[in-house]
């Protein structure tokens, strides 16, 4: 992963994606052009990397 800047903490939309992390089938985020849906993707692979959940 490429980071050309700091990721800020998104804690709660994180915490609202976590909670829906093992349930149904994909999961769709959306929103308005550059309100963050990539970065809080990234967010969620580095939580998913820091508990020992590879990504290939």
């Amino acid at each position: 992963m490429i980071d050309t800047h700091q990721l800020k903490n998104r804690d709660l939309y994180l915490n609202k994606i976590l909670a829906f992390q093992d349930t149904g089938p994909v999961k769709v985020v959306t929103g308005i052009r550059r309100c963050g849906k990539s970065s809080l993707l990234k967010l969620m692979t580095l939580h998913l990397r820091e508990h020992g959940i590879g990504i290939a």
